[in-house]
Order: structure tokens, then C-alpha cells, then sequence
């Protein structure tokens, strides 16, 4: 449910203010305050070289995530993104057999085959191409399945909070960095929208702290793909309270399909 409220509130604030790079900066300081305290009383780190490569690779990654991951929702319609982002669980079981050693059983793939081709019909294949928001999607999908088996790799050595400080603390130096007018963008996203602003933090604070644990007790493949398939009730959201009426026909169509794979990889049916 923090994973729905967290797009939905996303897409609702950045269609308008347009300001990826002020979102992302607002969400990694919000992410480095509350895990910092979460730290103090779950303080972990198993020092070895590919601990800190790890965590060094996820702080170089994070920035490129999250920056994606906002310029996505500014492009892209919440029905479309959220049937799209579900493209990440493909990547993630690749990259988790090549580098985790993670398999699936033929049941799991059949099931990751459906969510695909829910994609496959609610983006029409021309607009692929020529769609800067799908691209844009589609590149944030890549993204975040890297990001998910880093930290799948690095979890059982590091305690999740001072993990995500690690992986976020760059993203609040890196940021500022490539923002025009920075003072005055800052000051312009802190003087509007305050409350709502403070739940979109909070929703992605609990939606990612939900979905580390999620990865770090499970499998990536199928923790991505359960987590995926509850972005469904996004497209509802988007076509009933965001007004996102364009190929309502074909969104409807890919949820149908994706929550059936989402079923089938539960082990449901």
C-alpha cells in the first residue's frame, strides 16, 4: 500500500512543478535523516573489500536512480509508469542468475512472460521509440534492478539502515551539483504544497524501507515481481483520480494480465 501511495503522490506533485531534480534531492535528505536515526539503534557493517565496493557502487548508482525515477513520473502518466516500471522484474532476474546465482522454476518464468506482455499490449510498440517518458521508464526500470541486486548482494553484511544512508548520503552532495539556480529552486519547492510534500517523503520512506527487508529475506525476483504487481491498483489510480483516460482499453488489459502473473509467481494459483 506505501508502495501505491508513494507513486501516486509522486506523479500528483512533479506533473505540476516539474522539478525532478529538487524532488530527488528532497527524498535522499529525507532518506539520510530518518535511516540515519534508524542507524543509532541498528548499526551494522561487516568490514571486507566487497563491502565497500558494493556500497561504494550503489552511492555511485543512487543518483542516476532517483533522478530517473522523478523524470519518469514528470513524463510519464502514473497508468503507463507503473505497468512499465514491472519491466525491472525481467532485468532483476537476469542480473540476479548472472551475478547472485538466483533461479526460477518454468512456473516463475511463465509468470514473469504474463507481466510482460501486460506491458507489451498497454505500450503500443511505435510509442516505444518515439515516447520520451516510456524511454525514460524504461531506463529507470534497468536502473532500479541494478540497484535491487546490489543490495541484495551487500545486505548480509551491512544492516539495512546504515546501508541506505551509504547508498544516499553522495545523491544529497551529487545533486545540488547539477541543479541551475539551486537556492532559489530549493526555496521555491519548500514554500509550496509543505504537507503534501512531507507524505510523498514519508510514502517512499516506508514503501523502500518495506521493500529492502523484502529483499534481503527473499528472493529478488520474486520479491520485485509481488512488489511490481501491487503498483496495479497505480493504473485505477491514474485513470480515475489523475484523469489519465488516453488507452484506457490496453491499461486495463495489462493490469488484468500483470495481476495474473503476479498470481502465478505468489504461487497463489
Amino acid at each position: 500500500m506505501a508502495s501505491n501511495l508513494a507513486n501516486f503522490t509522486t506523479r500528483y506533485l512533479i506533473k505540476d512543478d516539474k522539478d525532478s531534480a529538487s524532488f530527488s534531492l528532497s527524498l535522499e535528505v529525507f532518506r539520510v535523516l530518518a535511516f540515519g536515526i534508524l542507524a543509532f539503534f541498528d548499526f551494522h557493517i561487516n568490514w571486507s573489500l566487497k563491502t565497500i565496493i558494493l556500497l561504494l557502487l550503489l552511492g555511485f548508482i543512487e543518483p542516476l536512480a532517483i533522478y530517473t525515477f522523478m523524470k519518469m513520473h514528470e513524463h510519464t502518466h502514473l497508468s503507463i509508469s507503473s505497468i512499465i516500471s514491472r519491466s525491472r522484474m525481467i532485468w532483476v532476474a537476469i542480473i540476479a542468475f548472472l551475478f547472485l546465482g538466483e533461479s526460477l522454476k518454468l512456473l516463475d518464468y511463465i509468470g514473469i512472460a504474463i507481466l510482460f506482455l501486460g506491458l507489451s499490449i498497454a505500450v503500443a510498440p511505435h510509442r516505444i521509440f518515439v515516447d520520451k517518458g516510456i524511454k525514460i521508464s524504461i531506463l529507470t526500470s534497468l536502473i532500479a534492478a541494478v540497484v535491487v541486486v546490489l543490495i541484495k548482494a551487500v545486505s548480509s553484511d551491512v544492516s539495512l539502515p546504515v546501508m541506505i544512508v551509504w547508498m544516499s548520503l553522495p545523491s544529497v552532495f551529487i545533486i545540488p551539483l547539477f541543479m541551475k539556480d539551486r537556492k532559489q529552486r530549493i526555496k521555491g519547492f519548500l514554500q509550496s504544497k509543505v504537507q503534501l510534500k512531507v507524505l510523498f517523503n514519508i510514502f517512499n520512506f516506508l514503501a523502500f524501507y518495506g521493500y529492502t527487508l523484502a529483499i534481503k529475506y527473499g528472493s529478488v525476483s520474486i520479491v520485485t515481481a509481488i512488489y511490481q504487481g501491487m503498483i496495479v491498483f497505480a493504473v485505477v489510480a491514474g485513470i480515475i483520480f489523475l484523469r489519465e483516460r488516453e488507452d484506457i482499453a490496453k491499461k486495463i488489459i495489462g493490469a488484468i494480465l500483470t495481476a495474473l502473473g503476479v498470481i502465478i509467481l505468489a504461487g497463489i494459483s
